[in-house]
């Protein structure tokens, strides 16, 4: 499967969706990674997989008294942040 969705910068993302198998074999495997790297990865893509990164919880707002940022919101927030320094002229 593959699409294309476009990210808080409006660049075009596109994706394809390979066999995990796969991606450990052809991708992650060659890059030589350390051991604990390595297996944390693919522990992570299996979870993501089984769709366990899509929770919800509201507990940033009980805390903090406003809601979560959303990692679209945030991104967006630091390019803007990147181009202001840049304007500035600070890197």
């Amino acid at each position: 499967m593959a699409g294309e969705f476009s990210n808080a910068l409006g660049r075009t993302i596109t994706y394809v969706d390979i066999p995990l198998e796969q991606w450990r074999d052809q991708e992650l495997r060659g890059r030589n990674l350390p051991d604990h790297l390595f297996e944390h990865l693919l522990t992570m893509a299996r979870l993501h997989a089984a769709n366990r990164y899509d929770r919800l919880t509201h507990d940033i707002e009980t805390i903090t008294g406003r809601p979560a940022t959303s990692v679209r919101d945030f991104v967006a927030r630091q390019a803007d942040l990147r181009r202001a320094t840049k304007a500035n002229g600070r890197s």
